[in-house]
């Protein structure tokens, strides 16, 4: 049966087109490498990766949050443990002078309180790397904790106040799960009745600098102030320690979290990277496929009536 030079046309120019469409694809998922070029390759699957790709930027997004939170608790730490040291000091100091009646080494040691005081009150009004007032809960451009010295004076050293507010800011660190990555020191300044820290610092270094005061009512006085003290100094131990508690957590959210980002990346890849070694060879039969079809049909169109004129 002979095949008209319609019917050879219309039966090979698709199938070549075909192999060239084919190539053209194939040369783009090479340097792509990619399997899907577009969604309509495969609905199903494009949904797949697009789901992955957001759980992934999750990931980021909460690894991120991580390393915030992280850096945060990281200076809050820091200054509390300052504190305590200071603190501690101070507990230190009080145990010493209440036995002491030369008036001489009593200055020395309200001198060194009233040091310590500033100290504690300056870390107590700490800001963070970016100005913000670490302690003030959510009023974060407030000075929190406020305190008039007395020492030197003699005169009675006044309560503290607190210009923040009672919120714990908290970053989330998972979705749904968040972490507290701040603290109040009401607890730890204010005890309640009187005096609370600062007072109680201050007022120490006022009795020891003043002469009037003997040392029978120093003594008694100054186990009064080591009350405040070590209550204040029990309460900044468990602050302490309930932060690095946070960055422990913070560590086991963070491995969490590059464990399954690493998981979703993983299972990204298998569907949306292409086999390159199997899509070489492909192409490579495709053109060499292509190559024959387009000599046949370069032979076949090439004959007509005039070849033999």
């Amino acid at each position: 049966m002979r095949i008209s030079t319609a019917s050879f046309y219309t039966a090979s120019l698709p199938g070549i087109q075909s192999q060239q469409s084919a190539i053209a694809r194939l040369n783009q998922q090479i340097a792509s490498n990619q399997n899907y070029l577009a969604a309509k390759d495969n609905p199903v699957k494009t949904n797949q990766i697009m789901a992955l790709a957001d759980s992934i930027a999750m990931r980021n997004q909460h690894l991120a949050n991580i390393d915030k939170a992280g850096l945060v608790l990281s200076e809050e730490n820091t200054v509390l443990s300052e504190m305590r040291s200071a603190v501690s000091s101070v507990k230190s100091l009080l145990s010493q002078s209440s036995s002491m009646s030369d008036q001489s080494l009593r200055s020395q040691m309200a001198q060194q309180l009233g040091d310590l005081y500033i100290h504690i009150k300056d870390l107590a009004n700490a800001k963070d790397s970016n100005g913000n007032y670490i302690f003030a809960g959510y009023k974060t451009d407030t000075l929190p904790y406020d305190h008039s010295q007395a020492y030197p004076g003699t005169v009675a050293s006044a309560s503290t106040t607190y210009g923040g507010d009672a919120g714990v800011r908290a970053i989330e660190i998972d979705t749904g799960r968040t972490l507290p990555v701040s603290d109040v020191l009401n607890t730890i300044f204010q005890i309640g009745g009187t005096p609370d820290l600062l007072q109680a610092i201050d007022q120490a270094a006022v009795d020891l600098a003043d002469p009037t005061v003997t040392q029978p009512g120093l003594a008694g006085n100054l186990q009064g102030y080591l009350d405040v003290v070590n209550t204040s100094f029990d309460r900044l131990s468990v602050t302490v320690n309930d932060v690095v508690g946070r960055q422990v957590v913070l560590d086991d959210a963070k491995n969490v979290q590059k464990t399954l980002k690493l998981n979703d990346l993983n299972a990204l890849g298998g569907i949306q990277e292409l086999d390159q070694a199997a899509a070489i060879v492909e192409l490579q039969q495709r053109q060499v496929a292509l190559q024959a079809s387009m000599q046949a049909f370069s032979k076949v169109s090439g004959l007509s009536l005039f070849s033999y004129l």
